[in-house]
């Protein structure tokens, strides 16, 4: 608290303090079996600790400040492994800044994501990896935000930039990605002057590195592992992990060619479930536009039980009638017709536009000029299959 109060008392001698933010923080990362009453004083000591003080000083010695903010992280909303300590210190200083803004005084706390181009994800990790979910925002786009933060009311608020890893992206990219993450972590410039049979634990990963690691292969190559499996883990054990994705990325490219590129695919469903002989009756579970598909399966399946297997559950999450109707409902008033042939093109763009980048209205006239249903999905169809094909 003296520091505190010696802190402010400085600044007011060159010019009143009108703005007092917080941007503090001490890693003491581990999982809970090892975190100790020590690690989490340091990390509660350097956010909780001097924003409480803060805040108390600043009403006896600057009362008319027009900020109070505190940096706090996206791991307090969303949670991260390894982080219990960092997420708890983060979350005393939001309640906070709460409690200022009920007093009708300044209080902003951003949960922000990974930070790049400075700081210590940017020393620790570098700026291209996703950690949490999230990849680096660039340091202009967090001063773009903060302006608009300081500019509103409400005392918890929230920045990051999501990963979206991209369909298109090919697997030479993404092993050059995984690469370069892991190198990063461990602060390696050339993976490859590192000895094969070297494992994690030799090249020395703490708890953090760990965590990166681990969301790395999860997200990357849906492999799950322990950390102590982690530590065991080879540089040649990556590269091998490597190689079986490029070639079941291979083989799954091979099959979607000979795949049919009309509506047909999907009266083949049902047999193809039957033919995986997992059992007479089976459960299906949709997601958005694929409840549509599934609820097809199901009336097919319900007509020839003979040569389908029997549905015994259909759930369906996130596609409510009432949600489609109304966005159906939105689209329909932008173009204001009572025609099926109409609504049935709008229905086949917007679909077409989930995948591939398209002038709606140029393809929505090239559908229009069909004289079919029939001829309008399979056109649509072709132009997924067709740009697909050609990413590749």
């Amino acid at each position: 608290m003296d520091d505190a109060k010696e802190l402010l008392k400085m600044a007011a001698e060159i010019k009143p303090v009108s703005a007092i933010l917080n941007l503090a923080l001490v890693l003491r990362d581990a999982f809970m079996e090892n975190q100790t009453i020590e690690k989490f004083k340091e990390v509660y000591e350097s956010k909780a600790t001097s924003t409480l003080n803060l805040d108390e000083a600043s009403r006896e010695l600057c009362p008319e400040i027009d900020w109070f903010v505190c940096f706090s992280s996206v791991n307090c909303g969303r949670g991260n492994a390894g982080q219990s300590n960092y997420g708890y210190a983060n979350s005393v200083m939001e309640r906070i800044c709460e409690e200022r803004t009920k007093q009708g005084l300044p209080g902003l706390a951003i949960q922000w994501g990974a930070i790049g181009d400075v700081g210590v994800i940017e020393v620790t990790v570098g700026s291209d990896v996703a950690i949490g979910g999230t990849i680096p925002q660039r340091i202009n786009s967090c001063l773009t935000v903060l302006d608009k933060f300081l500019q509103q009311n409400q005392p918890v608020v929230s920045s990051f930039v999501p990963y979206q890893p991209s369909e298109t992206t090919t697997r030479k990219d993404l092993k050059h990605n995984v690469l370069s993450a892991i190198s990063n972590i461990f602060g390696i410039k050339d993976m490859s002057a590192i000895n094969t049979e070297t494992s994690l634990g030799e090249l020395g990963m703490d708890s953090l590195m760990a965590i990166e690691v681990k969301q790395i292969l999860e997200r990357d190559f849906d492999l799950l592992l322990a950390i102590s499996e982690l530590r065991q883990l080879k540089v040649k054990d990556l590269k091998k992990l490597e190689g079986a994705s490029e070639e079941k990325k291979t083989t799954i490219t091979s099959e979607s060619k000979t795949k049919p590129t009309s509506g047909s695919t999907s009266k083949s469903n049902p047999k193809l479930i039957k033919t995986l002989n997992i059992s007479n009756t089976i459960c299906l579970a949709a997601y958005s536009f694929g409840e549509s598909v599934a609820f097809e399966m199901c009336l097919q399946a319900e007509r020839d039980p003979e040569q389908h297997a029997k549905v015994r559950n259909l759930i369906m999450l996130d596609g409510s009638p009432a949600l489609m109707s109304a966005y159906t409902g939105k689209r329909k008033s932008y173009f204001r017709s009572d025609s099926v042939v109409e609504d049935e093109t709008q229905a086949l763009c917007s679909y077409v536009l989930h995948f591939v980048d398209i002038n709606m209205m140029e393809f929505r006239k090239e559908l229009l000029s069909l004289p079919s249903l029939a001829d309008r999905v399979k056109k649509s169809v072709e132009k997924i299959f067709s740009t697909y094909n050609n990413l590749q």
